[in-house]
């Protein structure tokens, strides 16, 4: 699985993904909040969010995702 990070400001993305790949733990960037839930759809062991990146919009885009998984989901 892989760690799809959310971090849109500066290069905090890209060190983060630059330290797990390190790791040999597979990584992608989320450009935005609107990116995030296809990249998760897509498959994904976690997902890295910045605070700033919690926008209202994203929050609202992350709960419907949320609640569409299957109760058994991790």
């Amino acid at each position: 699985m892989r760690a799809v990070i959310l971090a849109p400001i500066g290069r905090d993305a890209a060190l983060l993904a630059s330290t797990l790949s390190a790791l040999a733990i597979d990584t992608a960037i989320a450009a935005d909040g609107g990116a995030l839930t296809p990249m998760l759809t897509e498959g994904a062991g976690c997902a890295i969010i910045a605070e700033e990146a919690l926008t209202p919009v994203a929050v609202e885009a992350l709960k419907k995702w949320l609640a569409e998984q299957p109760p058994w989901s991790d």
